[in-house]
């Protein structure tokens, strides 16, 4: 059940930058560019990654769908889920601070060509949430969420209804 708590704490941080959006277009994230990224931190010490794909992704949805047979919100959850292939996640707040810094440097290397579609403030702490928007697929994928202050990144490669997204934003309200 904390998987199901922390994806729908996920999607509805992923909904409510739906309440801000425009036409966007390019500024995709490279899937294979940031996998390499996250491959090549795990090497220093503090750093935790943990990435799922395609197979484990599966495995993920479908303990999911055994655990909503008898909850409706979460059925709902795995039909909003279903076109994610691929989910990493790195913390980084426990290694040297040089360290530290090396990491968000590059990743904001990385992200700046990258369409920020949203970034929210809470005191000092930051979260920019990149992704880019299909608006013929009525979609919105391969989302990045990165905090630097508390050191996280989180990545959702695939796609996510906007619709969906929405009715969820307007649940949650």
């Amino acid at each position: 059940m904390q998987t199901t708590l922390i994806m729908k704490r996920l999607l509805l941080i992923a909904s409510l930058l739906l309440l801000t959006l425009h036409p966007l277009a390019g500024g995709g994230i490279s899937k294979t560019q940031m996998t390499s990224f996250l491959t090549d931190c795990q090497r220093y010490e503090g750093v935790e990654v943990v990435q799922l794909g395609g197979l484990a992704t599966f495995a993920l949805r479908s303990a999911v769908k055994i655990a909503a047979a008898d909850d409706p919100e979460t059925r709902e959850l795995l039909k909003l889920i279903r076109s994610i292939k691929r989910i990493s996640v790195m913390e980084y707040e426990d290694c040297k601070p040089s360290v530290r810094e090396k990491i968000t440097r590059k990743l904001d290397r990385m992200l700046r060509g990258a369409d920020l579609l949203m970034e929210t403030k809470d005191g000092t702490e930051r979260m920019q949430i990149y992704g880019v928007v299909d608006e013929s697929a009525g979609t919105v994928k391969d989302f990045v969420l990165h905090t630097p202050a508390s050191a996280s990144l989180i990545c959702i490669f695939g796609s996510i209804p906007i619709e969906k997204l929405t009715k969820i934003a307007a649940e949650n309200d």
